[in-house]
């Protein structure tokens, strides 16, 4: 069925049957106003981000990935059919989130707050979460055998473990890992995704990314993931000698050849002919 979700300043993450046009399920759970949210790609996946320092991350049923979660999960819900919490996953900051965006690939999460930088999150594949699970199972089983042995040579007490079934139970921190922070040169307003090359499990991995700023320029970022670490260069910008504010009055030398216009940040001469800018003063 064709579905459509929307948020608000109630904190509320509400689900419409298109249809019907009738709200068919209301996600709870967030601290005040829902300021963010993105569907991955193969709409198995809701994130929201609200004014904690959280992203909750939704299951979506109906689809491949979806299905193979319900089987991992120790619980499943009662009702297949309704969007259900998976986790939360903690961001580096407690800045209002403005955007959340999936990659194309699925492989990236990019949360934009309300200053210069943008946050990255890994998503792992289904595989990578099952090795993550059977290596947590694995740990599980040799703490609880040596605390089975120590009990029995000392007192006889068995001492309360977690259960095999919570402890493969699977949560967002499975699915989702913090990557990186790329800082912008201004406040960012907008992201969107380039080109992405290689893998994270050949552990060479790099992505584009094309940020719009506050201040009217366009950065392009890119990021490199491999063996040695994470580190990322602008490889180039649009920065052009315009105002970046409103402009606030003009004038026009006596022979027609230059142009003044200033704003409430800068004064600039321009030649009237080509309109290139010839000089930028700073103002206040």
């Amino acid at each position: 069925r064709r579905q459509l979700v929307s948020s608000s300043k109630d904190g509320l993450v509400k689900v419409w049957d298109l249809e019907t046009q009738s709200c068919v399920q209301t996600l709870v759970g967030h601290k005040g106003e829902v300021t963010a949210m993105h569907v991955s790609k193969d709409q198995s996946r809701l994130v929201t981000a609200c004014m904690d320092n959280l992203l909750r991350l939704w299951i979506i049923p109906g689809t491949e990935a979806a299905a193979e979660t319900t089987a991992t999960e120790a619980t499943p819900s009662v009702n297949s059919t309704d969007i259900r919490l998976l986790g939360a996953v903690p961001r580096q900051n407690s800045e209002r989130v403005t955007t959340l965006r999936y990659d194309p690939s699925g492989s990236l999460l990019g949360c934009q707050t309300n200053d210069k930088m943008i946050q990255f999150f890994r998503v792992h594949t289904a595989e990578e979460v099952q090795k993550k699970l059977r290596r947590k199972k694995k740990r599980q089983r040799e703490k609880l055998a040596t605390k089975e042995e120590v009990t029995d040579g000392e007192s006889g007490n068995a001492v309360d473990q977690p259960t095999e079934a919570e402890s493969s139970e699977l949560d967002a921190s499975n699915e989702v890992s913090y990557l990186y922070t790329l800082r912008c040169g201004g406040k960012a307003r907008s992201l969107a995704f380039g080109s992405a090359r290689g893998t994270f499990a050949e552990k060479k991995f790099t992505f584009q990314v094309v940020v719009a700023l506050s201040n009217n320029s366009i950065e392009l970022h890119e990021v490199k993931y491999d063996k040695e670490g994470i580190e990322s260069s602008r490889v180039s910008a649009v920065e052009l000698p315009g105002h970046r504010s409103d402009i606030r009055s003009l004038a026009i030398s006596a022979d027609d050849t230059l142009l003044a216009s200033t704003s409430n940040t800068s004064l600039k001469i321009w030649n009237a002919r080509t309109g290139a800018c010839i000089r930028s003063l700073e103002s206040g």
